[in-house]
């Protein structure tokens, strides 16, 4: 069976003052489940974004929403990138041509050629001036009057600061067929004859305007680091140092993405014209004459076509109204922590007791240090060390063979007691993440200042968005999962500066250049991998009496069904025909308890999977398709813990025998 496509449904944004579009995120919520703070931060505003990803039978039937609001969008299938660009060492001229010489072979453009050029500055300088002005411009003339940079102004910013030019040669098709990459000032610019200049700028300016005069077709792009696109934040490269392929894997992604909307937009384009030439006369008649249509064909009159459009609109009519595909996920509620006894509370009782007793029996400064170098001579304290070590290592052992020993369950066939589980994660409630405006079903945003001393970054404080429940679905069901107690292992991250992040949590250490932020999350559709104790929760059952209370009450409110218990007509219902009505409900009703008294056993989707009572058994929640690296991980802790514990339990055998 062929795997289903997904494509990617990207938006240029539009003004938040524009007409009609207060509704649309709503209804994007109801009827095809997206979230509506998130739809609404992806299509107002300006620039390209990303309001959806799925088949194409999903994406489809949002697509005549967005044109009936007049939104410019493209269905786009991505291409992986296979490559990335080769770097620039030098140029070499031609009549009509250039070739850019690079380490490995020469990449040549004529006038033949198409070329994408995507203009970059890893520095962020160009995303900290536009989020500047977005601040301005709220706090001077409100949300609905924003306008960001501008092409020519992210051109001569990225100029000033750290600019790198990415070019992609496209075939006939607009795919990429090669690419090169030029860093500013880290090239031979002899090669650009009587174009060269003395300034970094001067030169890339210069290659762009010779691309220009030999190209076929060019199209530029400033817009990275800008636009909300799958895969392409902005990485900055620190002050002082080198892009390195984490700041490069963004930028190429980019640049394939580009050339894959500029395919998808000239298709586009040609599609439009063809339709719009091919309109035959018959639809001409229907569209600018229906009525005439209408006469002609109920006079006998055959039009060439339109017995084709009937049927079209007939096959139309008859298809049932889409229904909802998903409904307002709701607000996070706050959860009852659990009850547990901390370990970590009791180790601080002890220290304070310890410390107390010490101060009282006048246990301190030197007589302190005399029990420590004492303990060292005879053993003590190294063996002390050694069986925590050894404590450790053995912990970490049990956990790896617990996750190695257990087998996988479905979501329909999962039974009661530890389980494991791999699926996709989904979203119980509307859970959003505060930086980079992902759906997500965990967060954690943890704010760091630099050390004016040794320049590294210390972490002050740490929020995340609590346990909240979510779901994990695999191809047989979904179960829930209550993440309290659990160790959370997200594997998207994303930080920058305060300016980066959403204008909701911004604050007046905005500009603060000391202060950055890390957001860890776990996005929704992300694959997962649970490990915890499954239970099935049974909601307290109402009673008969409370079931026929329930069902009486739905009857009066109901003229309609009052109605057929009328027997005499008058309009009043009296006491005998209410006696009727009320035996009718409460055998109903008895009927009903009876027929489902016998579903023992739980449904899969009742099942929720939480901590353990015992400590000891493990609770992961990891994004990841397989336990494999967790178990690597556990394996290597476990070492490193039996290892330094033999060492020390050998010195403190040594120190105890030479005592």
């Amino acid at each position: 069976m062929s795997k289903e496509r997904n494509r990617l449904l990207i938006v240029n944004k539009v003004s938040p003052g524009a007409e009609g579009l207060e509704s649309l995120p709503a209804t994007l919520a109801k009827r095809f489940g997206l979230d509506a703070f998130a739809a609404r931060q992806r299509l107002l505003g300006q620039g390209i974004a990303l309001l959806a990803n799925g088949p194409d039978e999903t994406l489809e039937k949002i697509t005549p929403l967005l044109t009936e609001q007049g939104i410019e969008h493209w269905l786009v299938d991505p291409t992986p990138p296979r490559f990335a660009p080769a770097r620039v060492q030098g140029f070499r001229l031609g009549g009509e041509s250039l070739t850019f010489l690079t380490g490995e072979k020469e990449v040549s453009l004529d006038g033949e050629s198409r070329v994408l050029g995507v203009l970059a500055d890893l520095s962020g300088a160009v995303v900290d001036r536009d989020l500047k002005r977005l601040l301005v411009q709220t706090a001077y003339r409100g949300a609905d009057a924003l306008s960001r940079l501008d092409d020519d102004e992210i051109f001569k910013t990225a100029l000033q600061h750290q600019p790198i030019l990415d070019l992609y040669l496209l075939d006939a098709d607009y795919r990429v067929r090669s690419g090169v990459r030029i860093f500013a000032g880290r090239f031979d610019p002899q090669g650009l004859e009587e174009h060269k200049s003395y300034s970094v700028a001067g030169n890339l300016k210069a290659i762009l305007r010779l691309i220009r005069e030999r190209a076929d077709d060019f199209q530029l792009r400033c817009d990275f680091g800008l636009a909300a696109l799958p895969g392409c934040a902005l990485k900055r490269v620190p002050p002082g140092e080198a892009p390195g392929r984490e700041q490069l894997a963004p930028l190429t992604r980019f640049g394939w993405l580009m050339a894959d909307l500029w395919r998808h937009q000239i298709a586009a384009e040609e599609a439009s014209r063809t339709a719009s030439a091919e309109i035959p006369a018959t639809l001409t008649a229907l569209i600018g004459g229906p009525a005439a249509a209408v006469v002609a064909t109920a006079a006998g009159v055959k039009l060439p076509g339109m017995e084709e459009v009937a049927a079209a609109l007939g096959e139309d009519a008859a298809k049932p109204a889409p229904t909802a595909q998903g409904v307002p996920l709701p607000l996070p509620e706050e959860l009852p922590p659990l009850r547990r006894h901390s370990r970590r509370l009791l180790l601080r009782i002890f220290l304070v007791a310890m410390g107390v007793g010490m101060a009282l029996f006048g246990v301190i400064g030197e007589t302190v240090t005399a029990l420590v170098r004492q303990g060292m001579r005879n053993g003590l304290l190294p063996a002390l060390f050694a069986g925590g070590a050894f404590w450790g290592g053995f912990y970490y052992l049990r956990l790896k063979r617990h996750l190695e020993n257990l087998p996988t369950s479905k979501a329909r066939s999962v039974a009661l007691g530890l389980v494991e589980v791999h699926g996709r994660a989904r979203r119980t409630y509307a859970v959003v993440s505060p930086m980079t405006q992902q759906p997500c079903v965990f967060y954690r945003l943890r704010k760091l200042r630099r050390n004016h001393e040794n320049q590294s970054w210390e972490e002050v404080s740490t929020t995340d968005c609590g346990p909240i429940p979510f779901a994990v679905e695999d191809d047989t069901g979904r179960l829930t999962v209550d993440p309290r107690g659990a160790v959370l292992k997200p594997r998207h991250r994303q930080e920058g500066l305060p300016g980066q992040m959403s204008m909701l949590l911004m604050a007046s250490s905005v500009s603060d250049p000391t202060e950055k932020w890390i957001e860890e999350i776990i996005p929704e559709g992300a694959p997962v991998y649970v490990v915890g104790y499954a239970s099935a929760p049974r909601p307290a059952a109402s009673s008969l009496r409370e079931r026929t209370l329930a069902a009486l009450r739905e009857l009066k409110q109901n003229r309609h069904l009052m109605n057929r218990y009328d027997a005499d007509g008058d309009g009043r219902i009296s006491a005998d025909e209410w006696q009727a009505a009320r035996e009718e409900v409460e055998e109903r009703v008895l009927r009903q308890s009876l027929a489902t008294a016998d579903e023992d056993g739980p449904r899969p989707s009742s099942v929720v999977i939480g901590r353990p009572a015992r400590r000891d058994l493990p609770f992961i929640i990891a994004e990841t398709e397989s336990e494999a690296h967790l178990t690597r991980g556990y394996g290597v802790l476990s070492a490193v813990f039996l290892i330094l514990g033999l060492g020390l339990a050998v010195l403190a055998l040594t120190r105890l025998v030479d005592f």
